[in-house]
């Protein structure tokens, strides 16, 4: 099952899942629904708790991408992936 959820780099060559992603009620059923997410946790954090809570390399990384999921439920098959970008 493909969902979608908001990543970012963990470190250079790797993404994560972007906190709370990794349950599945916080994935979409849609690019579109993640990419907002994404773009949304820039503009409602200050700098300095993005830093916190995702490290400053983070900063300027949050996007949406493809998450294989469980069918069962829902759940993600893994929270760190494979930057593709090289970011």
């Amino acid at each position: 099952m493909i969902r979608y959820g908001v990543t970012h780099v963990l470190y250079k060559g790797t993404r994560a899942l972007s906190a709370p992603a990794p349950y599945a009620h916080f994935l979409h059923d849609t690019r579109g629904a993640a990419e907002r997410e994404a773009k949304n946790i820039e503009a409602v954090n200050s700098r300095d708790t993005l830093i916190s809570v995702f490290g400053k390399q983070a900063l300027g990384t949050f996007k949406a991408r493809e998450i294989d999921c469980w069918d069962s439920s829902g759940e993600p098959k893994w929270t760190v992936y494979p930057d593709k970008e090289g970011a």
